[in-house]
């Protein structure tokens, strides 16, 4: 029996809120007539609310703007990392690998010319010393690089005497030079070199400033850059060099 009035319970209500919902419909409903429906009708409000926000607020949000803007904004921190780490390769390589020089002046011709541009290898003689005969570029003034040929290495003797160069008394024979040496300049008595010292000429003798004058002297390892092994331009001449 108490079943049966539940479900003639719950059938009534069923009814009232199909009366309701007709008469929501027709706008003739008043909530004062459906005592039973109050609860309900409060939810129903509450849902449509609650709906209406959520329109609102879907309205408001365009998907495609914001992934422009996401994207936009992913777009200039790679572009930025990018060029730090582009920055940070080529600041390491230029100072610890390779680098690049131009030859300014006459004293290396023949083997180079005004206007030749270099690399220059940073990187061998931080496990190797220096050989004789290799072509370097060291520092000579704060801003100025000279572009010359070892000739005599550390605890050698070098001496100039009738325009040949004797290394450890013995007459250098090398074909790097252009010409007979008129000036031997402090080269004239025997230099010996001091163990981080290098005696250093230019291959045209006479139109070079280098070691023979006190203007350059001996140059110690902690002002050599580096070894010149390759011309890069002009492309016609672009090689080693030995």
């Amino acid at each position: 029996m108490k079943n049966k009035l539940e479900i003639d319970d719950s059938l009534s209500f069923c009814k009232d809120i199909e009366y309701y919902e007709s008469d929501k419909k027709n706008l003739q409903f008043n909530e004062e007539n459906y005592p039973r429906l109050k609860e309900y009708i409060g939810w129903e409000k509450t849902t449509e609310v609650h709906k209406q926000q959520e329109t609102t607020q879907h309205d408001s949000f365009n998907p495609k703007e914001s992934l422009e803007a996401y994207s936009l904004k992913q777009f200039c921190l790679q572009l930025i990392a990018c060029i730090l780490i582009s920055f940070l390769i080529v600041t390491t390589i230029t100072k610890y690998v390779v680098t690049f020089t131009r030859v300014s002046g006459i004293s290396m011709e023949n083997t180079l010319q005004n206007g030749d541009f270099l690399m220059v290898d940073r990187l061998s003689y931080r496990f190797k010393d220096p050989e004789q005969f290799d072509v370097i570029v060291f520092q000579q003034d704060t801003d100025v690089y000279y572009v010359k040929r070892i000739i005599a290495l550390p605890g050698q003797t070098v001496q100039i005497v009738n325009g040949q160069i004797i290394v450890d008394g013995v007459v250098l024979t090398e074909e790097y030079g252009a010409e007979e040496i008129i000036d031997p300049g402090s080269a004239s008595d025997e230099i010996t070199l001091k163990d981080d010292e290098y005696f250093v000429l230019g291959d045209n003798r006479n139109k070079s400033t280098d070691s023979r004058f006190v203007t350059v002297g001996m140059i110690k390892k902690e002002r050599i850059i580096g070894k010149v092994f390759m011309r890069v331009y002009p492309m016609n001449t672009i090689g080693r060099i030995e």
